[in-house]
């Protein structure tokens, strides 16, 4: 079995949405559509990160896809493992900061964890789940702080095509903050958008900064989370 077979199959199990999962486990869609169809290998933390939104044991899962238990499609509920706990968590990610793999993730860098649309909707974007960014030290906390790449230039000239943004987790904006917000667009797909946010008659309305960007109003059943932006790291690039 491979991984992305064994994704899809735990993922439809769940009853979880492409789109929801990579939000829940701080990916990219386009990067878990590309593992989910075996277009690449997950490194080790984003292979736990997926595993621990699915509510499964990442060892246990590993034990499945290599086949040394038994198969997802017969008798495993993968629901019964205990997955990890916020502690082991951290003394696990600590051991991957030290394989050298992954020096590239040393003192103050983080990974970015995907890309969201400062534009027009993103269909497809180029974007590797192994880019690092140095931050503030303060931002260091995964946990709390996650890194999105903007593409688009909706936010002129607050934030530029090919910035980064720091969003604080579940942290809600208030009135006029830049927001990453994750809904569902008419045309049937779950998007990501970098906007101003704006309560408006029980619904939410997105604002660019870029004045040739209309305004969107999003109905509250169709957003799936808005979490504030803290911070702007600018592209020198």
């Amino acid at each position: 079995m491979t991984v992305g077979d064994y994704l899809v199959a735990i993922r439809k199990k769940s009853g979880l949405s492409q789109g929801r999962l990579a939000s829940l486990a701080g990916v990219s869609q386009s990067t878990l559509s590309d593992i989910e169809k075996n277009g690449r290998d997950p490194t080790l933390s984003t292979f736990i990160s997926i595993c621990n939104a699915l509510a499964v044991s990442p060892a246990k899962s590993l034990s499945i896809i290599i086949g040394e238990d038994s198969d997802v499609s017969q008798n495993y509920n993968p629901f019964t493992d205990r997955i990890l706990d916020s502690h082991e968590m951290e003394i696990l990610y600590s051991l991957i900061d030290l394989m050298p793999s992954q020096q590239a993730a040393s003192k103050f860098r983080t990974r970015v964890e995907g890309v969201a649309a400062a534009g027009s909707p993103i269909v497809e974007v180029d974007f590797s789940d192994d880019e690092y960014i140095r931050i503030n030290p303060k931002y260091m906390d995964n946990q709390r702080f996650i890194v999105i790449k903007a593409k688009g230039d909706s936010m002129l000239p607050d934030i530029s095509n090919g910035d980064y943004v720091v969003v604080q987790r579940h942290r809600k904006p208030r009135d006029g903050d830049i927001a990453l917000v994750f809904f569902s667009a008419s045309n049937g797909y779950e998007e990501y958008s970098i906007k101003r946010y704006f309560a408006f008659n029980g619904s939410v309305k997105l604002v660019s900064s870029n004045e040739k960007y209309p305004p969107m109003i999003v109905k509250q059943d169709d957003i799936l989370s808005i979490e504030k932006v803290v911070d702007v790291i600018r592209n020198n690039a």
